[in-house]
């Protein structure tokens, strides 16, 4: 848990098989200043993002879910291996104001964004040929990814409903 009047920073290695139990974090007060790091391991990582009012949750970083509460930004940094990467709910409420995945160089890396059930307006702008920028029903949070030099990297957009617009 936070502490409530000052700047909390989480960092968090992901553990490759084998460990169990789940994380619950707090960031406390005040708003905007509560970040939470995730670094990869040098295997291949899968780790889904899924934005909730509630608490945003992370799977694949621990044995468990990792769930995020009051943390305003996260920051993914991938590992020495090919990884992929999901955000679901996109365009949903959030306590996150951004989002930034790393990719490592050496691996072509795979970022799936999802929007909610729900008619999304997705806004994709890709600002150089490995940085791409994103943001949806005009809320947080504001998605960025630092693709790897790597030719076969991906980032796909899809949303969950028939009505999106992307």
């Amino acid at each position: 848990r936070g502490m409530s009047h000052h700047e909390d920073a989480f960092r968090i290695t992901a553990v490759f098989g084998g460990a169990s139990g789940f994380l619950r974090l707090h960031g406390g007060g005040p708003s905007g200043s509560d970040s939470l790091t995730v670094n990869g391991t040098p295997l291949a990582d899968v780790i889904t993002l899924t934005l909730a009012q509630a608490g945003d949750t992370l799977a694949g970083v621990v044995g468990g879910p990792t769930t995020a509460v009051g943390i305003e930004h996260l920051i993914v940094e991938g590992g020495a291996a090919v990884d992929v990467y999901a955000v679901n709910n996109f365009g949903g409420l959030s306590d996150l104001n951004d989002v930034t995945f790393n990719t490592a160089a050496v691996g072509d890396d795979t970022i799936t964004v999802a929007g909610t059930v729900n008619p999304d307006d997705i806004h994709v702008t890709p600002t150089s040929a490995t940085r791409v920028e994103a943001t949806a029903n005009g809320r947080g949070p504001w998605l960025v990814a630092n693709l790897s030099a790597a030719v076969a990297s991906t980032y796909t957009v899809g949303g969950a409903a028939s009505n999106d617009k992307v």
